[in-house]
C-alpha cells in the first residue's frame, strides 16, 4: 500500500471512528457562530438566541423519523413566523441550524 493510501485509510477511519464527536463539535461551532452572529450584528438578546438554538436542536430530534411534509411546514411556519414578527434574519439563521442538525441526525443513525 502506497503512503498516499496509507494516510486516506487512517484519515477514513478516525472520521468512521469518531463521527459522533465530530457531529456534536460542528453543531457546537455552529450554534456558537449564529449565537455571535444574533447577538452582535441583529441585536437579539443571548438569552434568546440561546433558547432559539436548544429548541432549533430539540425540534430536530422530536422530528427525526417524521415524513419530509412535515419538516417543510416546519421551517414554512418558522420563516412565516420571521416575517410577521421582523425577524428574518434570525429565522434563516435557525432554519439553517435545524437543516444542518437534521442532516447530522441523519447520518448520525447510518454511522
Amino acid at each position: 500500500m502506497s503512503n498516499k493510501k496509507k494516510k486516506n485509510h487512517v484519515r477514513n477511519k478516525f472520521i468512521r471512528d469518531n463521527f459522533n464527536l465530530l457531529a456534536v463539535i460542528i453543531f457546537a461551532i455552529l450554534s456558537s457562530a449564529f449565537i455571535t452572529i444574533s447577538y452582535v450584528l441583529l441585536a437579539v438578546p443571548i438569552f434568546a438566541c440561546g433558547a432559539f438554538v436548544i429548541l432549533e436542536a430539540l425540534l430536530a430530534i422530536c422530528l427525526k423519523k417524521v415524513p419530509v411534509f412535515v419538516h417543510i411546514f416546519t421551517i414554512a411556519f418558522q420563516i412565516g413566523l420571521g416575517i410577521y414578527f421582523g425577524a428574518v434574519v434570525f429565522v434563516i439563521l435557525m432554519v439553517i441550524l435545524y437543516l444542518v442538525s437534521m442532516f447530522l441526525l441523519a447520518v448520525w443513525d447510518r454511522a
